[in-house]
């Protein structure tokens, strides 16, 4: 009976938190409930005295195959950092869920050491193995006490990761997974508003991550006697091995200049750290905006894009083609065999999106050329197989569209304020183990973290 006490009022306090009814919607309510639920599940907080909670991995405690068959788990227990660890909690913000968040904070900053060591393993390697790369790169990086980049996968209380090792082999030559592990703190700050955790937590991983790009990115002069600043020895997507390596042709494994991902999450990381610094009464560093100021621009190309009919066909008289102006994936990339990628090979329904999401440089309130731009290349849900056959974003979770955060700096204590944005959790996850969830019934004797009373469960 203590059991069962506990877990209703564990569960009356969480369906506290925040609820939504779309009657016009049920589906989507549905969802909504359901996804909760499961993140809940997965990610219930413990005691520090007890250990705390362990990050949920993947497929959380979720396992239904036997790792050592054929078919496997797919990626199992891993902690992968550019995009599926994250991904599992995305739906936790909107949903006004702060203490499912404890875990994965506790995931970075146990890495943090490592973190700091992969930084200089990195910068020695690539000083050593580019023949374009600047010299002073390991230089740079040693005068940086504070400087960190994270590799594209993680283990749990600061050790590597069994499939992917340190860095700087561990980052898969994709040198954006610190700026997806840190995009869920940020947006704690952002979401929540505590002053402490931002001051403490967030802008000193944020700094950490500036230092590293700052030592990274490489000036090119221009025609006007000016510079910018440029990505070189990067790559898409871990090493490009589902992008079409493997097969001899796509994009080569690492062969980029200012690929769109690292693009676009150094424009929020260096637009974020100047008004994040004032905003918590920390000083800022001047040469944050001359970054921003010089980093290069989106590329964009106008081409003929063809939406996916129902049908499944492409351009009859429902579908038609149309000539629209969208981002591509980086400005200069070359295949296995050293050709140059071009347009329209460069655009993906997946990749191209990046400035609106995950990065959240972009948004719909964005003006000027890049929000039109934005505004176009988010809308393209399917197109023409003329581009990088890769998965779109569900349209589900299109979070760019007009959604804000709100935003108050306030000190520990203080209640967190219900923000009903209804916009269905997105973790894959869930999405995933949705057909499951009528077997499924997530009773757990664990420790509540309220007295307050309520139903266990949903009916959704």
């Amino acid at each position: 009976m203590l059991c069962q006490a506990a877990n209703g009022e564990y569960w009356g306090a969480y369906w506290d938190t925040a609820s939504v009814s779309l009657p016009a919607h049920p589906s989507i309510e549905r969802f909504w409930f359901v996804a909760n639920a499961l993140l809940s599940s997965a990610s219930r907080p413990a005691p520090k005295r007890f250990g705390g909670s362990a990050n949920p991995n993947l497929w959380g405690p979720w396992i239904t195959d036997d790792p050592k068959e054929a078919a496997g788990c797919g990626w199992c227990t891993a902690f992968v950092t550019d995009y599926n660890t994250e991904a599992l909690l995305y739906g936790a913000f909107s949903s006004n869920k702060l203490p499912q968040l404890s875990s994965y904070v506790d995931l970075v900053l146990a890495f943090l050491p490592a973190a700091r060591t992969g930084a200089v393993a990195t910068a020695r390697l690539a000083a050593s193995q580019f023949p374009n790369r600047n010299q002073t790169l390991l230089q740079c990086v040693l005068d940086a006490p504070n400087a960190i980049h994270f590799p594209c996968g993680i283990g749990p209380f600061g050790m590597p990761s069994s499939g992917n090792g340190p860095s700087p082999a561990g980052d898969w030559e994709l040198r954006t997974c610190g700026m997806f592990a840190a995009m869920p703190l940020l947006w704690q700050y952002e979401y929540f508003g505590n002053a402490t955790f931002g001051r403490e937590t967030v802008l000193p991983i944020l700094r950490g991550l500036a230092d590293f790009w700052r030592c990274w990115l490489q000036r090119q002069p221009t025609e006007d006697g000016g510079y910018v600043l440029v990505d070189n020895d990067d790559n898409m997507s871990e090493q490009g091995w589902w992008m079409g390596c493997a097969e001899e042709h796509g994009p080569g494994c690492s062969r980029w200049q200012n690929p769109i991902i690292s693009i676009a999450f150094l424009k929020r990381l260096f637009a974020t750290l100047p008004q994040l610094s004032a905003e918590l009464g920390q000083p800022t560093e001047p040469w944050w905006s001359d970054v921003y100021e010089h980093l290069p621009p989106y590329r964009t190309a106008t081409m003929p894009t063809c939406r996916k009919c129902p049908s499944g066909d492409y351009n009859n008289s429902k579908c038609p083609c149309t000539n629209v102006t969208l981002f591509l994936m980086g400005s200069e990339a070359h295949d296995d065999k050293g050709n140059e990628i071009q347009p329209p090979h460069l655009f993906s329904p997946y990749y191209s999106n990046w400035p609106i999401f995950p990065a959240e440089h972009l948004d719909a309130d964005s003006t000027g050329a890049d929000g039109a731009v934005a505004l176009q290349t988010g809308s393209m849900l399917a197109v023409a197989p003329n581009s990088l056959g890769v998965q779109d974003f569900p349209p589900a979770i299109r979070m760019w569209a007009g959604q804000s955060k709100p935003h108050a700096a306030v000190e520990p204590g203080a209640q967190p304020v219900p923000m009903l944005q209804v916009i269905p959790p997105v973790p894959s996850l869930f999405t995933l183990l949705r057909p499951y969830l009528a077997r499924f019934s997530p009773v757990v004797c664990a420790f509540s973290p309220s007295r307050r009373g309520g139903s266990s469960e949903p009916q959704a």
